[in-house]
């Protein structure tokens, strides 16, 4: 069982691994004996646009994920099982950010 030591060490080398896309596989394989999972932060960039028209009516326009990146959103870590395999595997679950969309509103007060 690995010591406080080799833990930290571990974590050390997870921290350096590059840019996140390329080095994915290699720090979950590095980190899978972590005490604390390790993912990889993302940043996501949205814009948002108003005009009001009048006091009353205004338009908005919103672009999310401005920069259309195909980043992890959120990860989890829990364990889970598929039909073929014989035990739970405790691994990190993903959910991709969705890609760039368009929003336009329509503001009417009355």
């Amino acid at each position: 069982m690995p010591g406080p030591e080799n833990r930290q060490a571990g974590a050390d080398r997870c921290s350096r691994h590059g840019s996140p896309e390329a080095a994915a596989d290699r720090i979950r394989a590095d980190c899978r004996s972590q005490t604390k999972p390790i993912t990889l932060s993302s940043t996501l960039v949205n814009a948002k646009l108003g005009y009001a028209i009048t006091k009353d009516i205004k338009l908005m326009a919103e672009v999310l994920n401005l920069f259309n990146r195909k980043i992890s959103d959120i990860d989890y870590f829990y364990k889970s099982q598929l039909r073929n395999e014989a035990a739970p595997v405790s691994d990190i679950h993903t959910h991709p950010a969705e890609p760039r969309a368009l929003r336009v509103g329509l503001i009417m007060n009355f």
